[in-house]
């Protein structure tokens, strides 16, 4: 009933085992096979797999958890290969994640490392109905996702995404394509995020009204000691901006040799409305009425008279203005004269309040405007692989 074999006593698992003669013989602890508790006196040579044309599997309550196919692909949680990837990882429960990585207080290690090298891709994710093909969280931080399908997510305590681009020129640290296009311009200098849509580019909202002097914008842009804040929503008085910020408005024009020249805009303490025209006097007089559209959009009372400005384009006595209102001016000569000469005017007058938009824009002379937002120096850290 029983075979003994000398040698086998003492800690550890004792293998029989065979010579190549067939001779059978004691193996030391370990050799000869993978043991459940831990192996020792291994070699480079020394591997768990196969040596045919077969895949190695990997069971646990005796279900198929993982499997290294035969071509070398490592799939997990998954029997079938899908595209070719060289990892898979299939999450089965509703709220499962694919593939989790977590890096422990370590400045140069990595959750999730990919590389791809010339025209392959380092790690590639899918989104489905709800959630992100892949997340970024940092330790400690609830993850946050888009309502919709988005291919990447990230969260942090002060930068969710970051992206950075090395080449000088024709480069953008983050690009973003809208739309379902597939193609579009860059500017030959990069940028720091560069967005191309069939409509708009970059679009940037705020959520908060602000308070006066520090205004809500959708977007805040700075170069040295310029700054500019767009889309701006400030109170006291209530008053909506296109653009606010230092320096002076201006526009391209071409010169007599087609460079590129500029030309600026004046501005004034207050938010005004000007028009231009043509008239004549008929006998000494002239009754203009001002566009509907323009005399729709300005305010006119005793605190905010029309402004005319009259240059007679003729021999006469001299004209002046009366019968203002928001929607005309008349012209007499002056001593009773009786000219019919032509007349250029400008009027000038408040805007009128945005009434559905909730605007104050006849109770602004000088108000206070915000002050450029302090900047805080950051640097990119570049690891060693």
């Amino acid at each position: 009933g029983t075979i003994r074999f000398q040698n086998l006593a003492g800690l550890g698992n004792r293998p029989v085992m065979t010579d190549a003669a067939g001779n059978l013989f004691a193996g030391a602890a370990g050799s000869g096979g993978w043991q459940t508790t831990g192996n020792a006196g291994t070699f480079s040579s020394n591997f768990i797999g196969t040596t045919d044309n077969q895949s190695f599997k990997i069971r646990t309550n005796n279900v198929q958890r993982a499997v290294v196919l035969n071509n070398g692909q490592f799939l997990v949680g998954t029997a079938a290969s899908i595209g070719n990837y060289q990892f898979q990882s299939k999450a089965s429960s509703s709220y499962g994640v694919g593939v989790y990585g977590e890096s422990i207080n370590n400045v140069n290690s990595y959750g999730v490392y990919g590389r791809g090298i010339t025209n392959g891709i380092g790690v590639y994710g899918e989104s489905g109905t709800t959630r992100p093909g892949v997340v970024g969280v940092m330790q400690g931080v609830a993850p946050k996702f888009y309502s919709g399908n988005s291919a990447v997510a990230g969260t942090g305590t002060s930068v969710g995404l970051f992206g950075a681009a090395t080449n000088l020129t024709l480069s953008s640290g983050v690009l973003g394509f809208g739309n379902n296009l597939s193609g579009g311009s860059l500017n030959t200098d990069g940028a720091g995020v560069a967005g191309i849509g069939s409509k708009i580019g970059v679009f940037g909202q705020s959520i908060n009204t602000g308070t006066n002097p520090i205004s809500a914008s959708g977007g805040y842009f700075v170069q040295g000691p310029a700054f500019g804040y767009v889309g701006v929503r400030q109170i006291t008085p209530n008053i909506n901006f296109k653009i606010v910020g230092s320096g002076t408005v201006s526009t391209i024009v071409r010169d007599k040799d087609e460079n590129p020249v500029l030309m600026f805009a004046p501005e004034a303490p207050e938010v005004l409305f000007q028009d231009y025209g043509i008239g004549q006097l008929v006998n000494g007089f002239a009754h203009i009425e001002l566009d509907p559209i323009f005399a729709k959009n300005i305010h006119v009372d005793e605190t905010h008279p029309l402004r005319v400005y009259i240059q007679p384009e003729g021999n006469c006595k001299g004209v002046y203005v009366l019968n203002k209102t928001k929607n005309s001016f008349e012209i007499r000569e002056l001593d009773g004269g009786t000219s019919s000469i032509t007349f250029s005017y400008m009027i000038v007058a408040n805007r009128a309040d945005e009434v559905d938009l909730d605007t104050e824009y006849t109770k602004a002379r000088f108000p206070r405007g915000p002050e450029a937002l302090p900047l805080k120096e950051i640097k990119a850290v570049q690891d060693k692989e």
